[in-house]
């Protein structure tokens, strides 16, 4: 994805729902895509379809209602991004849990988007506007 294409994305404000092939490639893809668009204040949500290596094969297979049924839950960037990093660690021994939690940390400077959110919100949430004033 290039940055003329996110930078049009942001300016529609919409929400993107990255759905690419289900092998190693386009997992990496969507990392990768999903980290700009994120970077870059895009709504970013994932649907990793199971089974099928692509959409369209996934559609012939399972339907297009099974795949709106998906595209309609989507994970956030962020869900889909901590299910990745677990990929291959054992969360019972030491090594991958801290391996887990340092790969957390960079990704929240990267997912920093998100956070932004949160802390707005939270703080909207302790600070209300007075409806009347």
């Amino acid at each position: 994805m290039t940055q003329d294409q996110i930078n049009l994305l942001k300016k529609l404000r919409v929400k993107v729902i990255l759905c690419l092939d289900n092998d190693n490639a386009g997992l990496i893809a969507t990392v990768n895509n999903g980290e700009e668009l994120v970077k870059n204040d895009v709504e970013t949500y994932v649907v990793r379809l199971s089974g099928e290596k692509d959409p369209d094969e996934y559609i012939i297979a399972n339907g297009g209602e099974a795949f709106s049924k998906n595209v309609d839950d989507p994970l956030t960037f962020f869900e889909f991004k901590m299910n990745y990093l677990k990929q291959n660690k054992d969360l019972n021994n030491v090594e991958d849990l801290s391996a887990y939690i340092n790969d957390v940390l960079i990704t929240t400077k990267i997912v920093n988007g998100f956070f932004n959110f949160f802390r707005r919100y939270q703080f909207a949430l302790c600070n209300p506007k007075p409806i009347f004033s």
